[in-house]
């Protein structure tokens, strides 16, 4: 059974549906893991009867958060309807193509970019099919 909150649908099968957005999110997260890894992690993943997710780009991971709060300064993130295990998840966007990449910190809202060898988490995404 579907329990919508705002925008966000809770899929009840390991998802979450931004129907604003057209996207689709792994409904928990994984890691800690490093950048590489978190590539092939979403590339790997099959969920919900979907095989095409992917690192989500760093605008997905920021509108998310603004859908998550009012106020993009504030300290604690709203864990419904999400499972959330750390704060900084890692984007897609790279720095430069060897060493660092952007990730997106939940519990305040900075994007910062860190090297690829650190462990941070993950979610998944895929757009919607347009039917």
């Amino acid at each position: 059974m579907a329990v919508e909150t705002e925008v966000l649908v809770d899929n009840g099968d390991g998802t979450i549906t931004d129907t604003k957005a057209g996207l689709m999110w792994q409904k928990s997260d994984a890691g800690p893991m490093r950048w590489e890894q978190a590539v092939e992690a979403c590339k790997n993943l099959s969920l919900a009867g979907h095989s095409d997710w992917r690192l989500p780009d760093i605008k997905e991971l920021k509108e998310l958060f603004k859908g998550l709060h009012s106020d993009d300064h504030v300290v604690e993130r709203r864990l419904a309807p999400f499972e959330w295990t750390g704060d900084r998840y890692w984007s897609s966007k790279v720095v430069d193509p060897y060493h660092a990449a952007f990730l997106h910190n939940f519990n305040g809202g900075s994007q910062p970019w860190e090297p690829k060898n650190k462990p941070y988490y993950v979610r998944g995404v895929r757009a919607l099919s347009k039917e």
